[in-house]
């Protein structure tokens, strides 16, 4: 019982959890506890238990790391960083406490703090993806894609398959203008998660600015087809059938609206909206739109803002 819920721990926490109850008591119980319970979301019950872990083995890195991480989950920093730095007095190398380390200095806004910790967890261990890939988002968040893909590169060659990872390292290639290099990225990505959201959104947008039509639309379709509830499909879709070289106004606005129904408030989605008007010959409705984007400030960013002057410019005989 004890192997299997070891083995069980992380994958089926539930069921680990199960033969901690039947088995009987061995050292090392409250720390195998708390990570299954931490897997299984019961934050409250894993703290207990990793507390519980630490006053039985003082000596344990791990059960201190487990605490830290846990409190840090719950947001309670003053009291995850004590236990974190202790796990680290007791094992130096410990990698997992780095890591922890380094999400919490991230979370308290410390970003020099949170890039040394993930830094150094790389350092001690290169094939343990989760350091790289949090620096990776530590950088894309600061602004710096380009510093950004050196890490989530290390992430993706440390866990091949690890879809979030290929799907960061796509979008820090498009920040930085590589698009033909972020394309086999996301389509890698929509292979190993053909129902997952992102990586057909991403593929999408890429494909549009590379301007491969029917890769394009597939993957937009595919978007659509997944996202049943937020905008980010119907918008990629609404662009992508407005690019084709044969437009379907109808479909391409319908798509637009739905994208902006459904909460799309950001200017790239309103803007997409008024071109399907326009591709729709609803040019009264369009310049309306263009109207309430100017009183409301809309597109004070480029390229809508030159595109929406523009564009009002052109409907406007037809007041």
């Amino acid at each position: 019982r004890r192997l299997r819920a070891t083995l069980l721990a992380r994958s089926a926490p539930d069921e680990a959890l199960a033969l901690l109850d039947e088995a009987t008591p061995f050292p090392g119980a409250s720390l195998l506890r708390g990570v299954a319970l931490e897997a299984a979301g019961r934050l409250d019950e894993a703290i207990e238990a990793n507390q519980r872990a630490t006053l039985e083995a003082p000596s344990s890195a791990r059960a201190f790391t487990n605490l830290g991480n846990a409190l840090r989950k719950q947001r309670r920093h003053e009291e995850a960083e004590p236990a974190l730095r202790r796990a680290l007095e007791l094992d130096p190398d410990d990698v997992f406490a780095w890591n922890a380390l380094g999400l919490l200095r991230r979370s308290t806004g410390d970003r020099d703090g949170a890039r040394a910790a993930f830094e150094r967890a790389m350092q001690l261990r290169p094939d343990y993806a989760p350091p790289a890939y949090n620096l990776g988002n530590l950088l894309l968040a600061a602004g710096d894609p380009q510093g950004a893909i050196p890490a989530f590169e290390l992430a993706v060659k440390a866990d091949p398959a690890d879809v979030r990872a290929l799907c960061n390292l796509g979008d820090a290639c498009m920040r930085t203008g590589a698009v033909q290099r972020a394309l086999p990225i996301f389509v890698k990505a929509a292979e190993l998660a053909p129902d997952d959201l992102i990586p057909h959104y991403n593929l999408g947008r890429a494909a549009l600015e590379r301007e491969l039509h029917e890769t394009a639309l597939a993957a937009a379709r595919r978007a659509d087809a997944l996202d049943r509830r937020g905008y980010h499909g119907a918008f990629v879709l609404a662009e992508a059938l407005l690019a084709q070289p044969q437009v379907d106004a109808a479909a391409a606005l319908a798509a637009a609206r739905l994208a902006e129904q459904r909460g799309g408030r950001a200017p790239a989605v309103r803007w997409t909206l008024v071109r399907a008007l326009v591709a729709a010959g609803e040019r009264d409705e369009a310049w309306a739109l263009l109207e309430r984007a100017r009183a409301e400030g809309w597109f004070e960013a480029e390229p809508e803002r030159s595109s929406a002057e523009r564009l009002r410019a052109e409907l406007r005989p037809s007041r």
